[in-house]
């Protein structure tokens, strides 16, 4: 009985984020998301989130590991903390986790110059150029990704790009094509 609870309140908490996923974008697209900036150490939310996803890679059976810049400075960033962590680092991180069906997911983090530099760079599926017109879109994924990830809603990136966005940075990925890999790549001012 305890492994269909299990299953049961899993697959009810997935539904709850998707609907949660959708409401949000829709906020965003009417402007209605409001951010709550506060300074915050940003190599430390990495460092969380990186540990947070863990369970799901060993599940998996892949290889986690996160690479810090320069470990003796901090990496003050100015922004929402919660947004940050929740729409940006743990969904790049998890969309790697469900898109590698085995091998490695390294997540980075940088500073070069004025911006800090997050990456997650992963050995999985892949992106065809034109799934990439279509990722950072309302409700957009690749043609074959609800094949991988059934609970894909298409909306998570839209959603991790209007934050970075509001946040004065940028968002992108680099992928040589299906079975290549990806490298999705998120770029922040530092205050």
């Amino acid at each position: 009985m305890k492994p269909f609870v299990e299953h049961a309140l899993a697959e009810s908490r997935q539904s709850a984020g998707s609907v949660e996923n959708i409401l949000k974008a829709a906020n965003l697209k009417k402007g209605t998301v409001t951010y709550a900036k506060a300074p915050f150490e940003l190599k430390a939310l990495v460092s969380e989130a990186v540990e947070k996803a863990r369970p799901m890679a060993m599940e998996k059976r892949l290889a986690l590991s996160f690479l810090e810049g320069d470990s003796g400075s901090p990496y003050i960033f100015n922004g929402d903390k919660s947004q940050i962590s929740d729409h940006v680092l743990r969904n790049l991180i998890e969309n790697s986790i469900n898109y590698t069906p085995s091998g490695s997911v390294t997540v980075s983090l940088k500073k070069e110059g004025n911006k800090f530099v997050f990456a997650v760079k992963d050995t999985g599926i892949g992106i065809s150029e034109e799934d990439k017109k279509r990722l950072f879109t309302e409700g957009g994924h690749g043609k074959d990704s609800q094949k991988i990830n059934v609970h894909s809603t298409g909306y998570g990136l839209y959603i991790a790009k209007s934050i970075v966005e509001a946040h004065g940075g940028a968002i992108g990925v680099e992928s040589e094509g299906q079975s290549k890999g990806s490298l999705f790549v998120v770029e922040l001012p530092v205050s």
